[in-house]
């Protein structure tokens, strides 16, 4: 699992040096992360992970709307990649994001602001 994490890691540090990392806290205990790597050209929405036992309350789906409004007064696109078969691409979907590719793996999906 370290070595998994590392790995992800890494990878992301390679693909967004200049993302920014967050801990996610409720009352004060870590919940969860958020990645974000805001540009000049567009957000990308990294990695949102959340622990099991505070999933489906809501949290998640607060944190992307606070993100998507900051991209709406910015002006830019949200983009993000999800794994075929997760059940958060509802959620995206019900958020306004759309399907633009389909990679093997992953879905690429992308809030246009209105």
């Amino acid at each position: 699992m370290t070595m998994q994490f590392n790995a992800q890691r890494q990878q992301y540090d390679d693909s967004y040096p200049e993302s920014e990392s967050a801990i996610i806290l409720l009352h004060g205990q870590p919940i969860g992360r958020m990645l974000v790597d805001r540009n000049n050209r567009e957000f990308t929405l990294i990695d949102i992970a959340l622990s099991p036992e505070h999933r489906n309350a809501g949290i998640g789906t607060n944190l992307i709307r606070e993100l998507l409004n900051e991209a709406r007064m910015a002006r830019k696109p949200v983009r993000l990649h999800v794994t075929k078969g997760n059940p958060a691409q509802r959620l995206y979907e019900r958020l306004g994001f759309s399907r633009v590719a389909d990679q093997s793996m992953y879905f690429e999906m992308i809030f246009e602001p209105v």
